[in-house]
Formats: structure tokens, sequence, C-alpha cells
């Protein structure tokens, strides 16, 4: 009405209505967000309420959002795992933060989460603002993995003891192995020394020529089953991994010429010339088995030999490298035989092999020899081949790193010198024959007791030592030695390892034992004729207290050798 005022106040909420719509877009947007999350959210009160929550939960829970808050989340985790749930429940509220990995029960079963929750203060008041993810499947992974890596623990393990028992069985394999071996190399050499051993006393004899061709074929087939036992006995020592190198310093040259030398006699009796070449950078002293080594070369200058009709075999050493400590050395042996082919030569190197049957029967053998020459190379740490062709000529080849010691002055190149009147068929009985007036030239005048129970055995050994010039007594096992000793001085006694009643090495201690008591003349000398020839023989003749060791088959030489040195 007309006169009257109107007073009005006007306030300007534009802003309070702009923050408010933000709010509400805000709440809308992480409602939004909260419901489309795959995984669970949820706010909890101090008593483990349920304030908040977002679809997920709802959906796993399958109840009204009234039954919701009503509902303690401690309810819906697995029984097991309820205490430890709550002790992290209360580290939330106390420290802050904490996770934990726990089983939830739903409806549609048990699942497994990765459970985060913070502390968050609203209106003064505290809550707890979680998460969770579903890690079911990992944890099954998870657990397929460990179950699988426990099943792969337990085959290896499985296995680990099969492997034991196979490598018990094995052991015990190879133990009977040497075992059969021991028994088998005394069981043949023992005969095998009875039979060289007569035919050489033979060759001492007044023969006709007729009869000192038909012993010394007897003799040769001798040494070839020696030969064949000596093969057999290193195929399976290297097998067994059981034979080592015995390093020392040899000069290559004279390791070389030597064995030119022994070969000689058999080059001279087919006719031909053995070449030896040697260039000067090879004189070089190293440390190398000089017998391995030796067998391996006089075994390839053997076979070139066996399998050349006519012509020549030529021994050489070539340098291939060298530094200041090791020089790479090749030995050859070229012949001008019949040649290996092409599609035969990769199979000489295995055991039992032959170029082909004809060739057993043509020039025997048993094609143990470069198997063994092979693998002993590789035991050195080098290699072994050939070149052949087929009517011209092999070369058979093996290369050896070497550690060098010094230089050789001496130079050896050019034909091997024969020994005097070796010619063919001749020349090795010529040598047998000789040796025994050099053997009645310088006698012993030894007292020796003979400790041998095979008869063949004490025939040889008796006849022999009566052309060294000792007088001997005869034990025929180790009890009749012991006793021997106890009534009779001997300047030595030969004693026999594997004897019945009482063996040598047994045999070996009582009369130790009689010395210690001062019941004998000083220290008695006994040598072990054993028909052992395996890893250990000597160390264990040495340990039971022999002084010297001969392997039998032995030639008169060696055992004149060991005498001579051992009696006074």
């Amino acid at each position: 009405p007309e006169g009257q005022l109107v007073a009005a106040v006007a306030r300007d909420i534009t802003k309070q209505q702009s923050d408010q719509l933000a709010i509400k877009e805000a709440n809308a947007f992480t409602t939004t967000v909260l419901e489309n999350v795959s995984g669970l959210f949820y706010v909890l009160d101090q008593d483990g309420f349920y304030v908040r929550w977002n679809q997920a939960l709802q959906d796993l829970l399958n109840l009204s959002p009234d039954e919701i808050r009503q509902t303690n989340a401690l309810s819906i985790i697995f029984p097991a795992d309820r205490d430890y749930i709550a002790e992290k429940i209360r580290e939330v509220f106390t420290h802050g933060h904490a996770e934990a990995e726990g089983r939830l029960v739903f409806q549609n079963g048990v699942r497994n989460y990765l459970l985060n929750g913070r502390r968050i203060n609203i209106g003064g008041k505290l809550f707890l603002a979680g998460s969770g993810i579903d890690i079911t499947d990992r944890k099954q992974a998870e657990e397929g993995i460990l179950q699988l890596n426990q099943t792969l623990e337990q085959r290896v393990r499985d296995r680990t003891k099969d492997l034991i028992r196979a490598n018990d069985k094995l052991f015990r394999a190879n133990q009977a192995k040497s075992d059969f071996l021991a028994v088998i190399s005394h069981e043949l050499r023992t005969p095998l020394n009875g039979i060289l051993g007569m035919n050489q006393l033979l060759l001492t004899t007044e023969l006709s020529d007729s009869q000192k061709e038909f012993v010394e074929a007897s003799k040769s087939s001798g040494q070839i089953l020696l030969q064949l036992i000596n093969d057999i006995l290193d195929l399976s020592k290297i097998e067994a991994g059981k034979l080592e190198l015995d390093v020392r310093q040899s000069s290559i040259s004279s390791f070389v010429v030597e064995v030119s030398q022994i070969m000689s006699h058999a080059a001279a009796d087919k006719g031909l010339e053995l070449n030896c070449q040697i260039p000067p950078e090879a004189n070089v002293v190293c440390l190398f088995d000089d017998i391995r080594m030796r067998q391996i070369l006089v075994n390839l200058v053997g076979n070139a030999i066996k399998f050349t009709p006519s012509g020549s075999v030529t021994i050489g050493v070539t340098r291939v490298a060298q530094s200041n400590q090791y020089i790479r050395l090749r030995f050859s042996v070229s012949d001008t035989g019949i040649g290996i082919s092409e599609d035969r030569a990769g199979t000489l190197f295995r055991p039992f092999s032959q170029v082909d049957s004809s060739t057993t029967r043509q020039f025997g053998g048993t094609g143990l020899g470069l198997s063994i020459c092979k693998q002993l190379v590789e035991l050195m740490g080098g290699k072994i081949g050939l070149q052949s062709q087929v009517g011209t000529g092999t070369t058979f080849w093996f290369e050896v790193e070497l550690p060098i010691v010094g230089t050789d002055q001496v130079s050896h190149q050019g034909k091997v010198a024969m020994p005097e009147s070796a010619t063919p068929a001749k020349a090795n009985s010529e040598v047998a024959v000789q040796s025994s007036p050099e053997v009645q030239k310088q006698p012993l005048l030894g007292h020796i007791l003979v400790a041998e129970d095979n008869r063949i055995n004490q025939l040889y050994i008796i006849n022999l030592l009566k052309q060294f010039g000792c007088t001997c007594d005869l034990a025929n096992n180790g009890e009749e030695a012991v006793t021997a000793v106890r009534k009779k001085r001997y300047d030595l006694v030969l004693m026999d390892c594997q004897m019945p009643t009482m063996d040598g090495f047994v045999a070996t201690q009582e009369i130790r034992k009689l010395e210690e008591a001062g019941k004998l003349h000083g220290r008695l000398p006994i040598v072990a004729l054993t028909a052992n020839a395996i890893k250990g023989d000597r160390e264990r003749c040495l340990q039971a207290g022999m002084d010297e060791y001969i392997s039998k088959p032995f030639e008169p030489h060696q055992l004149k050798t060991i005498l001579t040195e051992l009696i006074a």
C-alpha cells in the first residue's frame, strides 16, 4: 500500500548452489565409479559394520541394504581366517593402514581376496575405507604351481634315489668286474708264464732248425695271447675310469727312437725299411706318461708293419703349435701298405673292429688296439685320426699337448739302425738264444727260496735260477715258506701272491714279524711273483712288506735285473 515501506535483504547464493551442484556431481561421479569397479569397496565403522558399499559387494552378499547395514564384516570371513582379519582391522584404526589376504564366504562359494584398508576421518568419527580384489584364480594357479613343484621335487627325489640305487648297482657291477678280471688275469697269466717260460728255456737248448721254428711259433702265439689279455684289462680299466696317467720327464727324441728300436726286429722280419723323422723343433723334453705313449706308438707301428707287405714304415713327429709352457706335437706312422677304404676307416677305433672279416683271418688281431689307443689319447687330452688310400698306404696320427721342461740337443732322423743279422724270421730268436750265455757269464751265486704252488712255474723258475747261477729251495705255499725261512738262511724269497693254505701277502707279513722279533738274520728281500696286472697290485705288494714286484709272464732278463739289485 501507498506510504508503506518494504525492507528486503538479497543474498547471492550462486556460489553455494554451484558448490552444492559440484558436490552432488562429485558424489554421483564417485557413486558411478564405485558401482562400476569390479572389485569390492566398502566403509566400516569401528565396530566392523558396513556403512557404505558398492554394488559388487551387495550382489555377492545378496542382501538388502538394511540387511547389509546390520551385517558385521567379520561374519563373511572364513572361520579359520577371522582372528587374523580382526587383527588387521584393529591395525587399520591404530596405524592407519593394513593389507591382508583372506577367504570370504559368499553364496556362490569361498573366494580368496586381497584386502586393503585405510583409516578415514569423517566429522570427527573414524571409519575404515576398504577394497577387495578377487585373487582366487591367482591363488589356485599358485597352489597348482606349488603342487606341481612338490610333485616335481618328489619325482626328483625318487629319481635321485633310483640313480643312487643304479649307481650302487653299477659300482657293485664294476667291482665284480674288477674282481673277475683280477681272477681271470691270474688264472690266465699263470699258465702263460709256464708256456712262455718253457719256450724260453727250450730256446737255450740244442734244437734242430725245425724244432726251433716250432718253439718260436709257440712262443709267438703265447705272446699274442698275452697281448690280448693286456688289451682287455686296459679296456676294462679305461671304461671303469680307473686308468691313471703316470707323468714323468722324458725326451721326445729319445722316446721316438726307443720305439723305433723296439720295432726294428719286426720290420726286419718282413724286410721293411723303418724310418724315423724328428725335426729340430721337436727336440724337446716334456712331461708325459712315456709308458702309455709308447703303448700307443708301438701299436700304430705294429699295425703298419703288419699291413705292409713291402716297402717302408716311417715314424714322424712334428710341432703343431707352441707357447712358452706347452708344445702341441703330432706323432705319425706312415706306411706303404694295403690302405683302408674311406667307408671303413670310421669304424677302426671301435672295440673289436676290423676293416672286414677277411682282415682277421689274414692278419690276425682282435681290433682292440686302436680302440685303446683312441681312449688313451683322449685321456691325455689329445685326438687321433688317419688318412689312407687303398693300395697306396696309410698314415695314422695323434696329437697331444705337453708341458715343456727343457730342450734336447740330440736330433734323430733317417733309417733306423737294424740289429746285426736281422734277417726275416731269425732276428728275434737270435736275440733270445744269446741271452742264456750272457746269464751264465755273470752268475748271481745266491741261495733263493721259491714259494710257488704251480708245478710248471716251479719248474720254469728253478731252471731259470740255475742258469743264473743260483741255488734254490721250493715251498708249495706261504706256510711252508715261513717254516723254511725259520730253518735256513736265504738271500732272497720269490713269493707267489696267490697260494693255498697261506697266500704270499700273509706269509710276507709273518716273515716281517719274525724279523722284528729278532728271529731272522737281518732283513730278507722278498720279491712278489704275481699273475695280477691291475692298478694297485704293486702298491698292495709293497704295503705287505715286499721289496719288489714282477708280473707273470716275465722275461728272464726282468727277473735277473731285480735279483741283481736285491742280492748283495
